[in-house]
C-alpha cells in the first residue's frame, strides 16, 4: 500500500520563516500534531509522499508575506523514505484556495500516475475543503481511497470575534454544500473524539478515533528541587476557554505571592491579561515557539487546563495540550470534559466544580500536597501517554483502517 498525505505542517526548513511572518495565532497545535503523524506512519511504512500547503492565515491580516516558500526535498525518518513536497502559495484571502486547489491536485495526480495499478491511499489532514474537493474530482477518474483526519468541527474552530475571523467563518459556511457533497466520496475518517462521527457524516463510513498522539522525549525527569515557582497555561488566550476564570482564581489563591501564574499563548483574552498582570504576580510571555512551551511545562510546579464542559464544541474536542502535559511528566489539573476518554482523569488532578473560589482553593490544595505524591502523579500520566498514545500505537489505527479498506 502506497501512502500520500496531503497535509498543512511546517517542514523545519522553512518553519522559522513561517513563525516569523505570523502575525497572530501560529498553529503550533496542528502542526505538531500532525509532525506526530508523519513520525508514527513512518514506523509502519517504508515510504511516504507529503504533499503539503502549510497552515497560514491570510495575507495581510494574520500573515506578513504574500507567499509561503516552497520545499522538496527527501527525507529519512526512522529509516522511511519521506518524499516532501511543500508547494509555495498565495496568501491573499481569495487567491489561496484556487492555487492551493491547482497545485495540490497536480501533486497527487503526478504521485497516482507514479503508483498507476498499485493500492494507493490519500490521507487528508483536517477538513480542508481545497484538498477534499480535488481529491474527490481525482477520484472520479483515477482509483484511490481517501480518508480524512478531522481534529476539529469547523462551526467550532473560530474563538476570535475580529472581523476577518468572522469572515473565514462565514467562508467556511458558503463551502458546506460542498462539504456535503464531498463526504459521500470519502472512504474512512480518523476522529479525535467519538461523537464527531454523528456530526461529521449521515453515511456509516468505517473510522478509528485517535484522540492524540505524545511527542516521545527522551530524558526529561526534572528533579523536583529543578522546578521553578509558576503555574503554567500555554495554548489559546480565549475567554471561552476559561483562561480569564483562571487569571481570577489564581488572584484569590493563597499562593499567589510565592508562585506566579505564566501564560503562553493569543486570543481575546490577552488585553484583560495585560491589565492584571501589571497588579498581580501574571507573566504573560506571547506567543513563543514550541520548544519553549515544552520546556516551560517540564519545569513548571503545576500545569492548568481551565476549559470548562460548557457549549457543545466540548463533545467533540480534545485537547491537544492534554497529550503535552501529560507527556511533560509535570502534575496537571483540568476540568473533566466530554470529549477526554475518562481513563486520562487516573493521572491527573480534577477540579470539582467550575466556581472560581473552588478552582483556587483545589489548585491551592495540589500545591500544599506532599512533593512525592504530587510528582507521582505526573510521572504516571507521562509514562501511561508514552506507553499507550505513543506515535507507533496511534498510527498503528490509521494503518489499520487503511489496510482494511482494501480487503
Amino acid at each position: 500500500m502506497n501512502i500520500c498525505l496531503c497535509f498543512g505542517y511546517f517542514p523545519d526548513n522553512i518553519e522559522g520563516k513561517i513563525v516569523r511572518d505570523t502575525k497572530s495565532h501560529l498553529q503550533n497545535s496542528a502542526n505538531e500534531l500532525q509532525k506526530r503523524f508523519i513520525e508514527g506512519i513512518s514506523l509502519h511504512c517504508k515510504q511516504i509522499t507529503i504533499v503539503n500547503a502549510p497552515f497560514v492565515g491570510y495575507y495581510a491580516f494574520k500573515y506578513r508575506s504574500i507567499r509561503v516558500p516552497s520545499c522538496y526535498e527527501h527525507q529519512l525518518v526512522n529509516s522511511a523514505d519521506i518524499d516532501l513536497r511543500s508547494f509555495s502559495f498565495n496568501t491573499l484571502f481569495w487567491a489561496t484556495h484556487k492555487e492551493r486547489k491547482i497545485k495540490c491536485k497536480r501533486e497527487v495526480r503526478k504521485w497516482l500516475k507514479e503508483h498507476e495499478g498499485e493500492d494507493n491511499a490519500v490521507v487528508v489532514y483536517s477538513l480542508h475543503m481545497d484538498f477534499i474537493s480535488m481529491c474527490v474530482k481525482l477520484k472520479k477518474k483515477q482509483k484511490f481511497k481517501l480518508v480524512v483526519i478531522v481534529p476539529d468541527l469547523p462551526q467550532y474552530m473560530n474563538s476570535s470575534n475580529k472581523w476577518y475571523s468572522r469572515l473565514h467563518v462565514r467562508f467556511n459556511k458558503l463551502m458546506a454544500k460542498d462539504r456535503t457533497t464531498d463526504f459521500s466520496q470519502i472512504d474512512g475518517f480518523v476522529y479525535l473524539t467519538e461523537r464527531m462521527d454523528k456530526q461529521i457524516c449521515r453515511d456509516s463510513k468505517p473510522y478509528v478515533v485517535i484522540e492524540g498522539i505524545a511527542k516521545v522525549q527522551n530524558n526529561v525527569s526534572v528533579q523536583v528541587n529543578e522546578r521553578e515557582h509558576y503555574i503554567l497555561y500555554t495554548g489559546t488566550m480565549a475567554k471561552k476557554y476559561g483562561v480569564i476564570q483562571l487569571v481570577d482564581a489564581f488572584k484569590l489563591m493563597r499562593h499567589n505571592k510565592d508562585y506566579k501564574l505564566c501564560l503562553c499563548g493569543s486570543g481575546d483574552g490577552v488585553d484583560e491579561i495585560l491589565q492584571y498582570a501589571k497588579t498581580y504576580n501574571i507573566d504573560y510571555r506571547g506567543e513563543i515557539p514550541n520548544q519553549e512551551v515544552l520546556e516551560l511545562q517540564k519545569h513548571a510546579t503545576l500545569l492548568v487546563n481551565p476549559r470548562p464542559d460548557e457549549g457543545e464544541y466540548t463533545k467533540y474536542s480534545f485537547p491537544s495540550k492534554v497529550m503535552e502535559y501529560f507527556a511533560s511528566g509535570t502534575p496537571t489539573i483540568m476540568h473533566r470534559l466530554r470529549g477526554i476518554p475518562d481513563e486520562y482523569y487516573n493521572y491527573c488532578f480534577s477540579f470539582s466544580s467550575n466556581s472560581t473560589r473552588i478552582m483556587a482553593s483545589e489548585m491551592d490544595e495540589v500545591i500544599d500536597c506532599p512533593e512525592l505524591q504530587r510528582f507521582s502523579l505526573g510521572d504516571k500520566a507521562r509514562s501511561f501517554v508514552q506507553t499507550e498514545k505513543s506515535p507507533y500505537k496511534q498510527c498503528e489505527k490509521l494503518i489499520n483502517l487503511l489496510d482494511s479498506l482494501f480487503c
